[in-house]
């Protein structure tokens, strides 16, 4: 809903603007949300490879046995995604086989114009407000 006037990482677009009292609301409920939420794949285009939730329920670079390059640059999802399929000879350069392994069990899923972000867990039963009190 408002991702085409203010981008879909609602935390990266409240560090390049003056905002409205209206836009802080929006930030903080994104902001308490972002524990619940990880990347549904489509095109790999919006997804930082190690900084994003994407895989399982953590980022790579919080994970305890991942080795993060130290790189200046920015390694987005769509490196490693050709023709909606896992490019593996790519992923291979940069992570292990059993990383890779587990990469190639994460659907991409082509019926989606571009990644969005979704609920980890389906706790059914649970309003996401509890979820949210819980956690705190």
């Amino acid at each position: 809903m408002v991702a085409p006037k203010y981008g879909s990482k609602i935390e990266e677009e409240s560090k390049k603007r003056n905002v409205s009292s209206s836009w802080k609301i929006i930030i903080d409920g994104g902001k308490a949300l972002h524990p619940f939420l990880k990347w549904s794949v489509a095109n790999g285009s919006l997804i930082n490879v190690f900084e994003d939730k994407w895989l399982l329920d953590r980022s790579i670079n919080k994970w305890p046995t991942c080795v993060v390059p130290q790189r200046e640059e920015l390694v987005m999802l769509h490196r490693f995604i050709e023709d909606k399929e896992w490019n593996v000879a790519e992923l291979l350069k940069m992570f292990g086989s059993e990383m890779v392994k587990l990469i190639s069990h994460t659907k991409i899923k082509p019926d989606l114009r571009e990644d969005v972000q979704e609920m980890i867990h389906q706790n059914l039963g649970k309003m996401i407000s509890g979820m949210i009190a819980k956690a705190r």
